[in-house]
């Protein structure tokens, strides 16, 4: 979510705030991967629990600009939200 509140494009898995629990992981193979436009792949937890692995197999990965307003920028993360009892996953 941008923080002007927006949806943008996302592939993810997430521990939500309030639930408990490991979050599950995320795992792509494929020769090529282009992350664009503001769009985001994510493992996080924003509850109480650890984030899953964010794990990618790719030749080649590209992962460039923001959404149209600027404000969420591309990305492969595995977070941990402010607030949230975990810890992150691995991004490999």
């Amino acid at each position: 979510i941008a923080a002007n509140g927006q949806l943008v494009s996302a592939l993810g898995a997430t521990v939500e705030p309030g639930a408990t629990g490991e979050g599950g992981s995320v795992t792509i193979d494929t020769q090529n991967l282009s992350v664009r436009g503001g769009a985001q792949i994510a493992t996080a937890t924003a509850g109480n629990g650890n984030a899953g692995d964010l794990t990618i197999g790719a030749t080649h990965v590209e992962v460039v600009g923001e959404s149209a307003d600027g404000l969420a920028g591309s990305g492969l993360f595995a977070s941990v939200i402010p607030g949230a009892t975990g810890n992150g996953g691995t991004l490999s």
